[in-house]
């Protein structure tokens, strides 16, 4: 039995789980994907298809920054389970890390930035049911 859990913390665990899922598929999944027609001396054509991960084409750095997310959502979590209820920390906490994983999906709009873009709305959510209902208990059926 999990017990009794806010709404905040289901929310801002919901998000660091989709920040670690789309870091695994963007480092371990085809970044990118062309193709290459080439001739023979004979004046064949031939299809080259090549493909790439993230890593291959920009570098082992890129780690880093696909580290930025999942640490911000860490850090939602771990204010959500340290901080006691309805202390302003807490809120503080669920809304700035909110604001900058947005800034991350803004940032990163053109490549990586929308696969984040719900574990920012969970963390905004995360943040929003904070601020209105503190701990409010989300009950297990038995």
């Amino acid at each position: 039995m999990l017990g009794r859990r806010s709404v905040a913390a289901i929310l801002a665990g919901a998000a660091h789980v989709w920040t670690w899922g789309a870091g695994a598929l963007l480092v371990f999944g085809t970044a990118y994907q062309g193709v290459r027609v080439t001739y023979t001396e004979s004046g064949e054509p031939v299809r080259v298809e090549t493909s790439s991960s993230l890593i291959g084409v920009n570098g082992v750095y890129v780690l880093a920054v696909l580290a930025v997310p999942v640490l911000v959502t860490l850090v939602a979590v771990v204010g959500v389970r340290r901080i006691g209820a309805g202390e302003p920390g807490r809120k503080t906490t669920l809304w700035a890390t909110a604001l900058v994983l947005f800034a991350f999906c803004v940032l990163g709009m053109l490549s990586v930035g929308f696969l984040y873009l719900p574990a920012a709305l969970a963390l905004l959510g995360a943040a929003c049911a904070e601020s209105r209902w503190g701990a409010l208990p989300v009950r297990r059926r038995e």
